[in-house]
């Protein structure tokens, strides 16, 4: 088998040491199974909850440091009225109020994990919004917050919450693999 895969890859010596290398990982086992080790080493799936809640955290977080000051100020809500005003959106007042609103909902359900599904959904579709309004504008560099927000609100959405939420106490975030 060791030598099959020199020999498609045209003798190459390099190759040859590499397939003996993973070979000689576990004899007993298949060249495919042990391939599959190198290349998504089971120990780190392990961690895949925790760092799903570290996401959910700081996404969380985020969201909500980034709309508190509308939600306490009502000049600073004004202000993004006139944000939204000043790049086309309908009802900039109404429009505000639902981002901003939207936001923190989103934020405080990726934090406590309750509903993560939906709220990934709403944060991915706000984001969308936000791209295609302002952020295309600004080039790469300038959509690639909301983008990565869009993603992570999208990746929320399909996945769910993990094991340390609520969605998870309530049987509701039943995270599909394989």
């Amino acid at each position: 088998m060791v030598r099959a895969g020199a020999v498609l890859a045209g003798g190459g010596h390099h190759l040859d040491r590499a397939v003996e290398a993973v070979a000689a990982l576990d004899g007993d086992r298949p060249l495919a199974l042990n391939l599959a080790r190198l290349i998504a080493p089971p120990l780190l799936s392990r961690g895949a909850d925790a760092a799903l809640l570290a996401a959910r955290l700081v996404v969380g977080a985020f969201l909500i440091w980034g709309v508190w000051d509308n939600i306490v100020s009502a000049e600073r809500m004004r202000e993004f009225e006139g944000f939204l005003a000043a790049h086309s959106f309908a009802s900039p007042p109404l429009m505000a109020r639902l981002s901003v609103y939207a936001q923190f909902l989103v934020g405080l359900s990726f934090v406590i994990g309750l509903g993560t599904r939906w709220a990934g959904l709403v944060c991915a579709f706000n984001f969308a919004v936000a791209v295609a309004m302002v952020d295309a504008k600004l080039g790469v560099r300038g959509a690639f917050p909301a983008t990565a927000l869009v993603l992570f609100g999208l990746l929320f959405a399909t996945i769910g919450a993990g094991r340390f939420s609520v969605d998870r106490v309530l049987g509701r975030s039943e995270m599909r693999r394989g």
